[in-house]
């Protein structure tokens, strides 16, 4: 084991423990890295925890820790003494290679004196050897001497004035330690940092390039400061930086302007109509908005401009029930088929879509939903494409929690979708008709011969019994519904399904709900587009045209949409993919705050969708009657699905398809549906006490109605004297007789105690300083928002809105 780890599991660290160990002389020598496991544990036992320790050991450590420190502090001074060495040794090394430099310069200023005598000495002899006059000789070397000098000096005069001035700036510092006379030509170091300066001077690049004389002198244009305009027209939405740079509005300036209205943005944000308003208003600038036309909206207008009336198109029927009462098979006698031997168990994995001709030439679209709990969201699906909803019920079995289930799914869909019963296996001898009628009238279900509106039909998918009837009746409905399109319209309609195959790749079934789609057209399903390379029937045979109410198979998508999309067609692939690219950067914006309360998620509804779990049957009738009694005027409360028992996945993904909350009484939520209700945003509420519980629906119906607003007086003002000013305009100057003046309230003018007007105090000044409210007794200028024509003795009345809390009962 090593040391490190055993000081840390007695909570000393591995240096310290070593020393505390030494100096408890409990005979144990820790020597090296790691120790023996016997030792360890002996040591285990010897040396107590540190937690443990009592004063004297405590001392020990203490010192122990001193002396480290101070071992340290030793380290670290002695290696600041040995830098400060290293560092003092560079510096000598460096005078010393100065002193050279200075030496071997010494040495090249004096060199031309001497070349000079040589070459004095040779001509002497040259001319001795030419037998010249030696003093002619001598006149005329001393004069080229002389000359060579005065240039060298006016040179060194030269150099010795410009370093003057470099002195004089402050910009060189130069060092005389090592100076030498050069013998009539100035010092060393004069001539040495001259030729420096020189050579920096001839070094430095020009600032201005020349010009050329065929160069044209331009003049110089300064740009004038940018001013803010006083009218202009904005397209809506528009980042805050573009805004602010159309606008001359500072963008701290619109932030701060936005957050005092609790609008929380930052300077990338999108600036909404709202948005651009009150900043042109705040800041006076007449700004005109008008909304971007995206792709899609001239696609969705072209569409609505040809939309006709059309002619009856074929029902879309959905099958829905509880697991095994005979759905699929019920659907299988009708259209022939042999689809409930296929699936995994028997039970429908998958949507169905199929279409079926009668004998009378009519057709059926069919749309058989899974019926296994676990597929809840496809059944909502189904439920919100369909036309008619037929409920299959088990004769010998009767209303089960699923079927309660797909008809909550069915009445979410919406008053448009006619239900319709069917009573299956009634070849069975525990079959049992008015059982079912009259659970299911309960719930709404009153069959035509209880003089309701709900169609009842007693079959059997095995024999075929009242098969036909129940088609008649199908077709019976869908007259009565009176359902058109219009085959030559842009087709359009909903994705049922989608799959993905390594040989056929994306694959989709769609119904088509308007128009008629062709081989060869370009789509947009969501976030996803494409050419309609081949389509298939639900037989698997390829066809050329699909019109209303078909289902088909589709292949050639880009990828996989989404079950529940929307698609249509478009006139070409550059359209398609400039409305994809438009969808896409919707969904990647930022949304706004999810988190919101049960009030605000319904807020902008007229019915209030609630799923009650309770403990019992009966605190559900207890709780159903209580919320019956909470109402205002014609918001409604409704309990789309009540049942006993935990929060499940299915309850969950109902509130998802049909917007509602979840309210609990004595009951809990299981993991899935607990993880689902996060994921989606579902508003989940537990009760224990059922006057709560009733509470929060009131509160919900609360939310439902828009407050009242009520002006109330709280200041009454004497103008007693008249100002205007050019940048303000008119400004009374008044005396606060009574409450206060509160800037931005509503006011009312008054004069001979009639109102001449009604406006805003745009202003309130005290004294030259912007105030918000003045107090009674006190003096200040108002002004009122489109209101100049203030006389002396005029009264302003000061309102503030109060919001009055709407009434239940």
């Amino acid at each position: 084991m090593k040391i490190s780890e055993l000081a840390k599991s007695l909570g000393y660290k591995a240096n310290e423990f070593v020393g505390f160990v030494h100096a408890l002389n409990i005979g144990i020598t820790l020597t090296g890295k790691d120790i023996p496991f016997n030792i360890s544990q002996a040591i285990r036992q010897k040396v107590p925890h540190i937690k443990n320790l009592d004063k004297n050991q405590l001392a020990i450590l203490n010192n122990i820790k001193n002396s480290a420190e101070n071992e340290a502090a030793e380290k670290e001074k002695k290696a600041e003494e040995k830098k400060a060495k290293q560092v003092a040794a560079k510096e000598e090394a460096k005078q010393k290679t100065q002193i050279k430099t200075l030496s071997k310069m010494i040495k090249k200023a004096a060199k031309p004196k001497k070349e000079t005598e040589e070459k004095r000495n040779t001509e002497l002899e040259k001319q001795k050897a030419t037998q010249l006059q030696p003093q002619v000789i001598i006149e005329e070397i001393q004069t080229k001497e002389k000359k060579k000098r005065d240039e060298l000096r006016e040179n060194i005069l030269n150099v010795k004035e410009k370093l003057l001035n470099v002195k004089t700036m402050g910009n060189v510092n130069i060092d005389y330690q090592h100076d030498k006379d050069l013998g009539g030509v100035g010092k060393l170091s004069e001539y040495r940092t001259g030729a420096k300066y020189l050579r920096k001077q001839v070094r430095k690049k020009p600032q201005f390039r020349p010009k050329r004389p065929d160069e044209e002198q331009k003049p110089q244009v300064i740009p004038p400061k940018p001013s803010k305009p006083t009218k202009f027209t904005v397209t809506v939405p528009i980042n805050i930086k573009d805004f602010s740079l159309m606008s001359g509005i500072k963008i701290q300036n619109a932030l701060s302007t936005l957050r005092k209205s609790n609008r929380f943005i930052t300077s990338d944000s999108m600036l909404t109509e709202d948005d651009v308003v009150l900043l042109g208003l705040e800041n006076k600038i007449d700004i005109t908005t008008q909304k971007i036309v995206t792709q899609e909206d001239q696609l969705l207008r072209g569409i609505k401009k040809d939309a006709k009336v059309g002619i009856t198109r074929p029902p879309v029927v959905t099958i829905m029930g509880h697991v095994d009462h005979g759905k699929t098979t019920l659907l299988d006698y009708i259209r022939k088929t042999h689809v409930a031997q296929k699936e995994a168990g028997g039970i429908t994995q998958h949507i169905g879509a199929t279409q079926v001709t009668l004998p009378n030439g009519k057709k059926i679209t069919f749309i058989d939903t899974p019926g296994h709990e676990a597929f809840t969201s496809m059944r909502a699906r189904g439920a919100n494409a369909t036309d008619i909803v037929i409920l299959v019920v088990a004769a010998d079995e009767g209303v089960m929690p699923q079927t309660m289930e797909a008809l909550n799914h069915a009445k979410a869909a919406g008053p448009q979708v006619s239900i319709m019963v069917a009573i299956n296996k009634m070849d069975k001898p525990g079959a049992q008709p008015d059982r079912i009628k009259n659970e299911l009238s309960k719930q709404g279900l009153i069959p035509e011969e209880w003089s309701g509106s709900t169609i009842y039909a007693s079959v059997s998918a095995v024999t075929g019994l009242n098969v036909e009837t129940l088609l008649e009746m199908i077709l019976l409905q869908a007259e009565m519904l009176d359902l058109k399109a219009d085959p030559n319209a842009i087709p359009q309609g909903l994705v049922l399904e989608s799959s993905k195959s390594d040989r056929e790749g994306p694959k989709a079934t769609l119904l088509v709900q308007n128009g008629t789609l062709k081989k060869g057209d370009i789509i947009i399903a969501g976030e996803v587009s494409g050419k309609v390379r081949d389509m298939l029937d639900h037989n698997k045979k390829s066809i050329s045209t699909a019109p209303p109410s078909t289902p088909i198979e589709v292949m050639g998508l880009g990828d996989v949409p989404k079950p529940g999309d929307k698609f249509m067609k478009v006139s070409s692939v550059q359209v398609a993919t400039d409305i994809v690219k438009e969808r896409k950067g919707n969904s990647a914006a930022p949304a706004k705050d999810a988190t919101k309360s049960l009030s605000d998620l319904l807020s902008e509804k007229k019915e209030i969708k609630i799923i009650l779990k309770c403990d019992n049957k009966g605190s559900i009738e207890a709780i159903i009657n209580a919320a019956g009694k909470v109402t205002k005027s014609n918001i409604d409360v409704k309990i789309i699905h009540a049942d006993v028992g935990k929060v499940t996945e299915s309850d969950a993904l109902l509130a998802t398809a049909s917007n509602a909350c979840i309210l609990t009484f004595n009951s809990g939520i299981d993991s899935k549906a607990e993880a689902l209700t996060k994921n989606k945003k579902i508003p989940v509420k537990h009760f224990n006490i059922i006057y709560d519980l009733v509470d929060e629906i009131e509160k919900l119906v609360k939310g439902e109605i828009k407050p009242e607003m009520k002006l109330e007086l709280v200041g009454e003002v004497l103008v007693k004297q008249v100002f205007k000013i050019s940048k303000l305009g008119t400004i009374a100057g008044c005396y606060i007789q009574k409450g206060k003046a509160i800037r931005n309230s509503p006011c009312k003018v008054k004069r001979n105690n009639k109102i001449i007007h009604e406006g805003k105090v745009s202003s309130l000044k005290r004294f030259k300083d912007d105030a918000k409210e003045v107090q009674e007794k006190f003096e200040c200028g108002i002004g009122v928002s489109n209101f100049d024509d203030f006389n002396e003795g005029d009264i302003i009345e000061i309102y503030s809105e109060v919001e009055v809390a709407p009434a239940v009962h």
